[in-house]
């Protein structure tokens, strides 16, 4: 392992905290301060209202399970779908700025209570909004982190752990990060670019590299490093995706336009077979995932 792995250290450093104010008359300005009390508030009642409906993680993928198969959408459905987006209006009122660079990342937040979004920024900057924040107020419900020192290209909130959010960089680390706390503690971490991960329980994940490979991370461990690595790829990795309810699939994309599907307990260090392989375009991949009714969504 190379020497600029480290392993997390046991006095947690708190991270610099950016409180980012829009106005949409002036040009944006960022200043240091601390989270609104109202924002942290908002998580604690998230977190009780999930852990009351999903009592473990377990339970939650059992509620996923499909009886019989899929049904497709139909096309009234779409259609009505595509009535009312081509409906909704944006006006500056509800555009607010939430990172001080351009987005690599969004991902919002599982709770039901209220609407949370976040985005990773070029240059290492996490930003989480509170869209239902009073008009009036100085942030305009935004915070802002600094977790990484290059693009964050993969966020998630567990539905696991509401408190808590993951993020992996171009700056090949993966962290996660502690709301209550104000704290990102870094997880995984490599000299190289991290693409995206996808979780295969609460304590385990598939992460993808710009090298063609995906490690198994385990978060309960204190090493910095990955349980397994398995070469998957002779070109870059774009995204990895383990399947909703069937947690030993997972799909992977990238350079190449060709999404292969594995089988986690038959892939190994070395080469491995897909059980699945389909070619898209000739072109590169940008992602493919698992969608929550399980087809398989390519871009």
């Amino acid at each position: 392992m190379s020497s600029s792995r480290t392993r997390r250290s046991t006095s947690k450093r708190k991270e610099e905290v950016l409180l980012v104010k829009s106005s949409h008359s002036q040009q944006k300005k960022i200043k240091k301060g601390p989270v609104k009390d109202e924002l942290k508030e908002n998580f604690v009642d998230m977190k009780a209202e999930m852990e009351s409906d999903v009592s473990d993680f377990g339970a939650k993928q059992d509620l996923l399970k499909f009886k019989e198969k899929p049904s497709k959408p139909s096309q009234r459905g779409l259609k009505k779908y595509v009535d009312r987006m081509s409906k909704a209006l944006m006006s500056a009122e509800s555009v607010v700025k939430v990172t001080p660079e351009r987005s690599f990342s969004v991902a919002f937040h599982p709770g039901n209570s209220r609407l949370l979004a976040a985005t990773g920024d070029k240059w290492g900057k996490l930003g989480i909004w509170d869209v239902e924040s009073e008009e009036s107020s100085e942030s305009d419900g935004v915070v802002c982190y600094c977790p990484h020192s290059r693009p964050i290209c993969g966020l998630e909130f567990p539905v696991f752990a509401t408190h808590s959010v993951y993020t992996c960089s171009y700056d090949g680390s993966l962290r996660h990060g502690d709301l209550y706390k104000e704290v990102f503690d870094e997880v995984y971490s490599l000299p190289g670019v991290l693409r995206n991960f996808s979780f295969t329980s609460p304590n385990t994940m598939l992460v993808s590299q710009n090298t063609g490979r995906v490690a198994l991370v385990d978060t309960r461990t204190a090493s910095t490093s990955a349980e397994h690595t398995y070469e998957l790829a002779d070109q870059s990795l774009r995204t990895v995706s383990v399947h909703p309810t069937q947690k030993d699939y997972f799909c992977t994309a990238g350079v190449g336009g060709v999404v292969c599907v594995w089988d986690l307990r038959k892939v190994s260090v070395k080469k491995s077979k897909a059980i699945v392989t389909l070619e898209h375009s000739g072109k590169t991949l940008n992602s493919a995932y698992f969608s929550p009714n399980l087809q398989l969504i390519c871009d």
